[in-house]
């Protein structure tokens, strides 16, 4: 999955034209988050997020790009446990942030 994710960031996947149409809002998810060509795309205070989660009732991954800072995070799990996952990538990120960048916590 990691490597699907970095193919994607470094615009491997699809030609260029239609990777920048793939990672483009063109719907509404619900507030604040938008929605590319299976992607979910979020405004930030820090940056843009790229973000693409799913699972089968038994497992769950999370695939996420801090654009603007180029972290790529993809976790899976086995426990499917959308909270505790949001969680720990919520944490990831504010420890890559803060390490990163200087900055404080952000907010969600």
């Amino acid at each position: 999955m990691f490597h699907w994710l970095h193919a994607t960031a470094t615009g491997r996947t699809l030609p260029a034209d239609l990777h920048a149409r793939q990672l483009t809002h063109h719907a509404d998810r619900r507030e604040g988050v938008g929605y590319g060509y299976g992607w979910s795309i979020l405004d930030r205070p820090w940056g843009e997020v790229i973000d693409h989660t799913g699972g089968n009732g038994f497992f769950f991954a999370d695939a996420r790009w801090l654009r603007d800072q180029g972290f790529l995070l993809a976790i899976t799990n086995n426990a499917f446990d959308r909270e505790q996952i949001g969680a720990l990538l919520d944490g990831l990120r504010d420890a890559l942030v803060q390490g990163r960048l200087g900055r404080t916590k952000p907010s969600p």
